[in-house]
């Protein structure tokens, strides 16, 4: 899909355009390629519409010259110097200054003593230094005795000031002469720097030298030989073998100074210094032309050299020198320093044209105009009549401007100019070069030339130096003016550009289809053709440029620009959009095949190339001003052939120049009509579209329909970029006027640093132009806030002259930074908050164009005046349109990836998190606020009230940002609180985002945070609880007991099951998932017992030393206690791999009770392990009682499980360990008890039996499980059946003593009913309360038991104590049943 037309990259687009069209047409090629072949003809003209100059006047020599003529022969000179816009005439001992453009009166004079002679003149910069400021020039006088004795040099200051078109010159003395003995000096030429040379009579190079003080060995003013230095002077001239010097010139640009001598010997001379004290050294020297007869460049075929000049300098060409003979062949020749022959290049003069007035018999018909006649054809060179005879007699070389007076019959009479011919078929038919010839009035003095400089300075339009083609230049420049000096006055030469020759042709009345219009399109190429006539519908300032320059006549002032008719501007344009603007631009196969153009089109894109390239390289970076007192530098040397060449300064780089207001205005002169004509042609540029309608190029198809669609795109966006190449030249000069440089200093660091690189152009098409643009802007509204100055006139302004530069969404932004400054001024608190509300209202309407930084400086503005909610919502809405597609949200999703294809959706997430910043600094302030409220001091009334409105502001403020339906801002509001540890906040918000977020895993870094995920997880189960969903809360609690993400210890496993077993408890009956909550609750039950069981183990391991275990399994002992405390284990691992390894009985009874294990052989080994080690490691009269209290806590910690705590097997452990440690001593040792439970001995054998109380342990029995019909069940069954060790008399009374000893503390416990029983579940000596009462079947049975053993041992004397208190038993049940 096409870009708009005023995109960037539309812009850009069309940027490109315009440079491939003026590719190629800006430049003339260098002095070789644009020299036509010796004897090539040429395009003569003369007297026809096609010449290449108009006289335009000539102003008679004033007066007062001829008046003030003394003597019968006088002596006079005429030379022009335009840097002071001066003519100088010399009469016998007077020197005129004619000031040409104020007219023939205006001039000034001086004099030197009646008895002398003035032989030359010159003017020339000053040197820096050695006059005061008000000295511009100096002008230098040559005196003399007479005619052929030379007396002295005289040194004059110039003071030239200039003010419009009046200028004025004054003369002051300098007191500076040099005698020059003699010596008659002549052709005085200076530096730019100051400098001054002539030619002596005496065939010497001689430089005046003046300076500020006398030397040791000089004058203040001196001459220096530079031809024989020393004391060669004090030879006799018949000694001397030197050459005759007959012209010098100087080469400014390469520091050289060169002589042309009699016989074509031409010297060279550099100049090492601007410094006069360092003397010229000679560089070498060459003859002009070969001396041999015959050779095609012989002196005698080419005549003698009678001028030289120095050659444009430019990188492409070694060509330093231009020569001149009298015939009038001009040789070039290559760089000679340090070699005498270098390559030269000749080319012929062209053919004789007969000047009017000059009589020769036989010369041929004379010419007879004609209205419009064809292009003339190429002439061949004829021979000259013997009759007539034509010498050079003065040479002008401005570059791409030759021209020479030629003396007919030796009377000078006739100017050819020569320049470049345009020719469109210059690559395939060579360079052609045109020639103009144009008659005097028959002269009596040799004519001088000089360019007359512009009134202005002219723009740069090369970079190095190389001469412009004047179908560019024509655009940008008025026409050049040349002057020719001579007896008759002051002659003006006018250039004829292309635009010239068209509008002539136009205001002739030649037809659009005639054939004067075909060769004028076919002589200048299609293109450039259109662009003439573009330039005349566009009306362009430069066609309309004055034509004449010195003073006036007839009425006529000078200066007065030349009005073109609407008439010849309706021609122009059906010109422009005729069948030859419709022509193929590029007629390459290649071109016509891919992307046809017309020249229409390219003539357009070259036009607004010409008009933009003032400004549009131009640095907008204003100079740095220049040091106080510094003098400026001087200007360009100047003397009688002097050249002004239409180039600037060979500076590398033109876009280093800085951007110049009288630029700017000049091409917003030509910007405006060409818009304007754009405008109202849009339609016009998509004609010529036939289907139909095709040519063929080289063979090929042209179609001209795809042509003329290609062009309508493109003029779409050429038409764009000249509106907002237009917009940006008033926008710059808006800026200008209202300071550029301070309003560039009060940008940001990163702002100055992008516009002290930026190029007007860049203004135009790059982003970083437009956020140049608007950094300036934005500082020029803050410069006028600063000066307490309305904005509303500048916002308006800026958007009627510049409106994509200033749009409506930037005025919005003025006018509300308005509303701010008065909200800040005003005393009324509803002034203030009307305002703040307008601005954020103008604010909000374009949200999408507030930058961050402005966005930032409005909210901290909203913060200070108490409108928070403003800076919230504003930042909000900006982070909305910032990013209206939610680029930054996906981005975010994917992780935030780097890397340079990302950097765009980056870069939108970077500027949107800046506007959450905002919004979060707003709030943190408002939370501080209200906690300084609670520390204020004074009346307890006024700080409640501050709490309240504080409170108040506050929770208004977390609203506005709870409502934004932004879900990436919710997430980034959410990660700040939780950083803030503000969690109660967070899980207070009803927002829909909140659980999303809590559930998922957050992209990126945070992620990975294993701390961050748990805190998510911890707030999920809150809010779950919050919100009533204790289920969903549960299932979050165990999902985290269970997690190896988080690092979490066994302690805290333990508190996520406990919280998800109450969770889960918490869970309402009716709730649709029963069965599923039912299901998990078992689960997290089951899981939470065994992490109990895994807490027990991990303890129990911890309190194991090095000494507790053997070196194999305290290898194990750490990693076991890191395993055990990392993670959540199952009974079988717990059992096999730690319980049981290090040999944790309880624990191992635990996992058999939670496992519901039914061994009865492994839980009786451990019950017999646990006993024996009880019994191990207690001393022997207490270790009864550690066995009684593990057996109790084990029972009621196992909850009596019927699997881990057999009652049975358990009992009758208990008493195999009694009987054991109860029985007599030497009495034998029942195998049937175990080992473990052996008595202890001493150093004397037996330690005796340990002092156990009768019944111990049933009684521990009872008091672990309550069951006391088990216990009467398990001894009368021991006493049936009298297994071992039962079936021994010893066996069988223990075993009757325990019986009776069981069913008394039975008895006792119903018969002691107290209080305390009654408020307690427990009785006495810790037994259950239900003990407390006995049924009439359990009295009964008692008093079944006790008289059974009354009657089995009353009449044995050992058991005779178990009778005794089977009585008293018996006694007590009687006394309360």
């Amino acid at each position: 899909m096409a870009a708009e037309a005023s995109s960037l990259e539309s812009l850009r687009e069309a940027e490109a355009t315009f440079r491939r069209c003026e590719q190629g047409r800006i430049a003339l090629p260098e002095v070789k390629q644009r020299t036509s072949a010796r004897d090539a003809p040429y395009q003569q003209h003369r007297l026809d519409p096609w010449v290449g100059f108009d006289k335009s006047r000539t102003l008679p020599i004033p007066n007062d010259v001829f008046t003030g003529i003394k003597s019968a022969s006088p002596t006079a000179t005429q030379s022009l110097f335009p840097s002071i816009r001066r003519a100088c005439i010399t009469v016998d001992n007077k020197v005129y200054l004619w000031s040409y453009l104020e007219g023939q009166a205006a001039f000034e004079f001086y004099c030197v003593p009646d008895d002398q002679v003035v032989i030359a003149a010159s003017v020339v910069p000053v040197r820096p230094g050695v006059f005061a400021d008000i000295v511009t020039h100096v002008l230098v006088l040559s005196v003399g005795a007479s005619v052929r004795e030379g007396k002295y040099v005289k040194v004059l200051g110039l003071s030239y000031t200039q003010n419009g078109t009046s200028s004025k010159v004054e003369v002051l003395e300098a007191g500076m002469t040099a005698n020059t003995n003699g010596v008659m000096l002549d052709n005085i030429v200076g530096t730019d720097a100051g400098r001054v040379f002539a030619t002596g009579s005496d065939n010497c190079l001689y430089e005046l030298v003046y300076q500020r003080n006398e030397g040791w060995f000089t004058n203040k003013c001196y001459l220096r030989n530079i031809t024989s230095p020393r004391l060669s002077n004090l030879l006799p001239t018949f000694v001397k073998t030197e050459k005759k010097l007959l012209y010098i010139t100087v080469d400014n640009a390469r520091q050289l100074v060169y002589t042309l001598r009699q016989g074509d010997l031409i010297e060279v001379y550099s100049l090492p210094s601007k410094d006069p004290s360092s003397a010229p050294e000679r560089r070498g020297q060459t003859i002009g032309t070969s001396g041999q007869q015959g050779t095609p460049h012989a002196r005698h075929d080419v005549g003698s050299i009678v001028w030289i000049g120095p050659v444009e300098r430019e990188a492409r060409s070694n060509v330093v020198l231009l020569a001149v003979t009298d015939r009038g062949y001009r040789i070039f020749l290559d760089n000679f320093q340090g070699r005498s022959e270098p390559a030269i290049t000749v080319r012929a003069p062209p053919a004789l044209q007969q000047p009017p007035g000059v009589a020769a018999a036989g010369y041929g018909q004379p010419q007879v105009p004609q209205a419009y006649p064809a292009l003339p054809q190429q002439q061949q060179q004829q021979p000259t009549q013997e009759a007539i005879t034509r010498a050079v007699s003065s040479v002008f070389y401005a570059g791409d401007v030759f021209m020479m007076g030629f003396n007919y019959n030796s009377l000078p009479c006739q100017i050819c100019a020569i320049t470049p011919a345009l020719n469109v078929n210059a690559t395939t038919t060579g360079p052609v070069e045109k020639a103009t010839f144009i008659d005097l009035e028959l002269a009596l003095s040799t004519p001088v030339f000089a360019e007359a400089p512009s009134s202005h300075p002219l723009p740069q339009i090369t970079d190095n130096g190389e001469l412009v083609r004047a179908t560019y230049a024509q655009n940008l420049r008025p026409p050049r003016s040349f002057l020719v000096l001579d007896n008759n006055g002051l002659t003006e030469l006018v250039e004829r550009r292309p635009v010239d020759t068209l509008r002539g042709l136009l205001e002739s009345g030649v037809a659009v289809s005639s054939a004067a219009m075909m060769q004028f399109f076919g002589l200048f190429g299609s293109i450039e053709a259109c662009e003439s006539a573009l330039a005349i519908a566009a009306h362009n300032a430069q066609v309309a440029a004055p034509r004449v320059t010195i003073g006036s006549s007839g009425g006529v002032p000078a200066g007065l620009a030349q009005t073109v008719s609407d008439d010849v501007t309706a021609l122009a344009s059906r010109v422009f959009f005729s069948q030859y603007g419709s022509w193929p631009a590029d007629t390459t196969v290649s071109a016509a095949l891919s992307t046809p153009r017309t020249s229409r089109h390219d003539g357009l894109a070259l036009y607004i190339a010409c008009i933009l390239k003032r400004v549009w390289d131009r640095a907008i970076m204003p100079p740095e001003p220049a040091n106080p007192g510094a003098k400026p530098a001087a200007p360009a040397a100047s003397s009688a052939l002097t050249s002004y060449r239409p180039t600037a300064t060979t500076t590398s780089a033109a876009a280093k120049l800085p951007l110049r207001k009288q630029d700017l205005e000049e091409t917003l002169v030509d910007l405006i009509p060409l818009h304007d004509f754009m405008q109202q042609s849009a339609k016009l540029f998509g004609l010529g579209a036939s289907s139909a309608n095709r040519s063929f190029v080289n063979g090929m198809g042209y179609d001209q329909e795809r042509a003329a669609k290609l062009d309508q795109e493109s003029f779409g966006r050429l038409r764009a970029l000249v509106s907002r190449a237009m917009e940006a030249t008033n926008f710059m000069l808006f800026l200008i006027d209202h300071g550029l440089k301070p309003l560039i200093d009060a940008c940001s660091a990163e702002a100055k640093g992008v516009i002290a690189n930026l190029r007007f152009g860049q203004l135009i098409t790059s982003e970083e132009g437009k956020r140049a643009s608007k950094e300036l802007v934005t500082a020029l509204i803050e410069a006028r806030i600063g000066a307490q100055v309305s904005i509303d006139a500048v916002a308006d302004a800026l958007q009627a002259r510049c409106g994509s530069f200033c749009s409506a969404d930037d005025v919005r932004q003025y006018k509300a930074t308005e509303c701010i400054r008065r909200a800040k001024e005003t005393r009324s608190e509803q002034d203030k908050m009307d305002n703040l509300r307008m601005s954020q209202k103008l604010l909000a309407k374009g949200a999408s164009q507030l930058s961050p930084d402005k966005l930032r400086g409005v909210c901290e503005d909203y913060r200070a005046l108490g409108f928070a909610t403003g800076a919230i919502e504003l930042a909000l809405q900006c982070a909305a349109e910032w990013d209206p597609a939610g680029t930054a949200a996906s981005y975010v999703a994917e992780g935030s990836p780097e890397g340079p294809e990302h950097r765009a959706r980056r870069e939108v997430e970077e500027r949107l998190k800046k506007a959450y910043e905002l919004v979060f600094e707003t709030l943190q302030q408002l939370d501080e606020r209200l906690d300084a409220a609670y520390n204020l001091g004074g009346d307890e009334a006024q700080v409640r009230l501050a709490i309240s409105t504080r409170d108040k502001a506050r929770s208004e403020a977390y609203a506005r940002a709870e409502a934004s339906q932004d879900v990436l801002f919710h997430e980034s509001m959410y990660a700040w609180l939780i950083e803030r540890k503000m969690t109660d906040q967070l899980l207070s918000m009803h927002t829909p985002y909140l659980e999303q977020y809590l559930v998922q895993r957050p992209p990126g870094a945070r992620g990975q945070d294993a701390n961050f995920l748990r805190t998510l997880r911890n707030l999920l189960w809150q809010f779950y609880v919050r919100h009533g969903e204790y289920f969903a809360a549960a299932q979050v609690l165990d999902a985290l007991a269970h997690s190896k993400e988080f690092g979490l210890d066994l302690r805290e496993r333990i508190e996520y099951l406990a919280l998800a077993v109450g969770n889960a408890k918490s869970v309402s009956p009716s709730n649709v998932e029963a069965n599923e909550v039912v299901s998990f609750l078992a689960q997290a039950e089951d899981s939470l017992e065994v992490a109990q069981i895994q807490a027990r183990v991990l303890q129990a391991l911890q309190q194991m030393g090095a000494d507790d275990v053997d070196a194999e399994r305290g290898a194990l002992l750490a990693d076991s206690v890191e395993w055990l405390n990392e993670e959540l284990l199952d009974l079988s691992t717990l059992y096999k791999n730690l319980a049981e390894p290090f040999e944790l009985l309880e624990e191992q009874l635990a996992m058999i009770a939670s496992a519901e294990l039914n061994d009865v052989g492994l839980v009786s080994e451990i019950w017999i392990a646990l006993i024996a080690k009880q019994h191990a490691r207690s001393r022997a009269d207490e270790a009864y009682k550690a066995i009684s209290a593990l057996t109790v806590e084990l029972f009621t910690r196992l909850d009596r499980s019927e699997v881990a705590c057999p009652i049975d097997n358990v009992f009758d452990l208990l008493l195999r360990y009694g009987f054991e440690q109860t029985r007599e001593a030497g009495a034998t040792r029942q195998e049937s008890i175990p080992a473990g439970f052996s008595r202890r001995t001493n150093d004397d054998g037996d330690a005796g039996a340990a002092s156990i109380p009768d019944g111990w342990a049933s009684q521990t029995v009872l008091r672990a499980t309550g069951a006391p019909e088990l216990i009467l069940d398990i001894l009368e069954s021991a006493l049936a059946t009298s297994p071992q060790p039962w079936n021994t008399p010893a066996g069988q009374t223990f075993l009757q003593t325990e019986l009776v000893e069981f069913a008394r503390t039975r008895i006792e416990l119903s018969t002691r009913a107290t209080a305390s029983v009654a408020a307690s579940k427990l009785g006495p000596a810790g037994f259950a309360a239900e003990l407390v009462t006995l049924s009439p079947a359990t009295v009964q049975r008692l008093f079944a038991i006790l008289n059974a053993l009354i009657l089995k041992t009353a009449h044995q004397h050992a058991s005779a104590h178990i009778a005794d208190t089977a009585r008293s038993a018996l006694d007590l049940l009687k006394l309360y049943y």
